[in-house]
């Protein structure tokens, strides 16, 4: 049976539970920072009783952090209960890799792991050959999960869907995505192609920022931005939901144990919550809109 949400009450955690407990859910899927929320909330209430029918979440969306996995095993830590990280893009047809997360494992990141049947997973070079194991390149995507293209945009189609350079009559979709292969088949994500962010120089990874920036008790969820990309001007810009005590000061120092001085943010902004894409997602372009505007959030 496929339980629905009742209207509108997503968002509330004890909703959530209480939906799952009258219809004794076994199966849940989260957006991830959805999800640290939710634990963060059942953590806090000591509502951990009310999951006991749950026997797998499934994450995708987003990257999927280690502090979200630390709050995983928090909460069913002594229990059967599976966290899988997914990855895939709707041209096909959504989730294509897969990672069940061990329990306790202490990893510093999760990879999005390895492709389900009927497809397969090609890491290649700008002039379409393999990159070599632990080597970064495009992740390009075959199998019978593609879709045929975007209807009534022949040219995005035609630079999307590719021959496949390997042979055959079949089709590969170029994402766009970053990534590399470890020798265990494993495969690690490691950001857009189009929007490689670099700060004097150094590449970094928001999602990193963002996960130090949660494992911080006043913070209840994280999201960061660049604002003037890839120049001398480049700024972090971080935006929290978080509770009274939070500093941004102390939230500074406490980034600087963890991360280097290009990865700490120039301003630190709190909101009352982080504006969502209509799929869940944080909407980055929305917070990119409310510093253009020079709105009034706090610093």
């Amino acid at each position: 049976s496929l339980c629905l949400m009742r209207p509108r009450l997503h968002p509330f955690p004890m909703a959530i539970l209480s939906d799952i407990e009258m219809s004794g859910v076994t199966t849940l899927h989260f957006i991830p920072s959805m999800l640290s929320q939710f634990l963060k909330y059942v953590i806090d209430h000591q509502c951990a009783g009310k999951l006991s029918s749950i026997r797998t979440i499934f994450c995708s969306g987003e990257a999927l952090t280690p502090s979200h996995v630390a709050l995983f095993d928090s909460v069913f830590g002594d229990s059967p209960t599976r966290l899988v990280n997914l990855y895939g893009p709707t041209e096909a047809t959504i989730d294509v890799t897969f990672y069940e997360c061990p329990k306790f494992a202490d990893l510093v990141e999760i990879p999005i792991g390895k492709p389900i049947s009927n497809t397969e997973i090609l890491i290649l070079r700008d002039d379409h050959t393999r990159a070599a194991i632990d080597e970064e390149g495009e992740i390009c995507i075959a199998g019978v999960g593609l879709a045929r293209g975007y209807i009534n945009n022949p040219e995005a189609t035609k630079n999307n869907f590719i021959k496949n350079p390997f042979g055959g009559s079949g089709r590969i979709y170029k994402t766009g995505d970053l990534g590399r292969c470890s020798a265990d088949g494993n495969i690690w994500y490691r950001g857009r192609r189009d929007n490689q962010i670099k700060i004097r120089g150094m590449r970094i990874e928001l999602s990193e920022i963002e996960a130090m920036l949660e494992q911080i008790p006043s913070i209840k969820v994280a999201a960061a931005i660049v604002e003037n990309a890839n120049t001398v001007s480049a700024k972090i810009k971080a935006f929290v939901v978080a509770d009274e005590s939070f500093d941004a000061q102390n939230a500074r120092d406490n980034l600087r144990r963890n991360l280097p001085d290009f990865m700490i943010p120039a301003e630190i902004a709190t909101l009352p919550m982080l504006p969502k894409t209509p799929s869940g997602k944080v909407d980055r372009r929305a917070l990119k809109q409310l510093v253009s505007e020079g709105s009034s959030y706090v610093r």
